[in-house]
């Protein structure tokens, strides 16, 4: 019987306790009676860029971003000309380069993916 009343009372007890004066609970705050409205604080602006780099001691302007040295040797001269001027007529034909490579290249897997079944045919007794 005793546990009968102890488990009714602590049932009772998140009832009464919803009847808090606050909505919600802030820890390390003050309370709800000493609360007054507060405006989120207003965003920051966004940061302006960095301006280019300029080597102060030669004033050279910046070096461009893809340069032979930083490029493997094999790099297709399409690709690079995409790269330092980005324009729709530069990415068309580094898409139409692409796509006749790509297509070559099937051909060239499919001709020996035919020539090693023939061998494998010729192999067999």
């Amino acid at each position: 019987m005793k546990w009968f009343a102890l488990l009714s009372g602590l049932l009772a007890f998140p009832v009464a306790a919803q009847d808090l004066p606050c909505s919600h609970v802030a820890f390390f705050a003050p309370t709800c009676s000493s609360v007054t409205a507060v405006l989120p604080p207003s965003p920051l602006p966004l940061p302006l860029p960095p301006p280019p780099y300029v080597n102060r001691e030669t004033q050279d302007p910046p070096r461009p971003l893809f340069t032979p040295e930083t490029m493997a040797p094999d790099v297709p001269p399409l690709l690079v000309k995409l790269l330092d001027e980005p324009t729709l007529d530069n990415a068309q034909q580094f898409l139409d380069w692409q796509a006749a490579r790509t297509q070559r290249i099937l051909e060239v897997q499919q001709l020996l993916q035919y020539l090693a079944a023939r061998s494998r045919l010729d192999k067999e007794p």
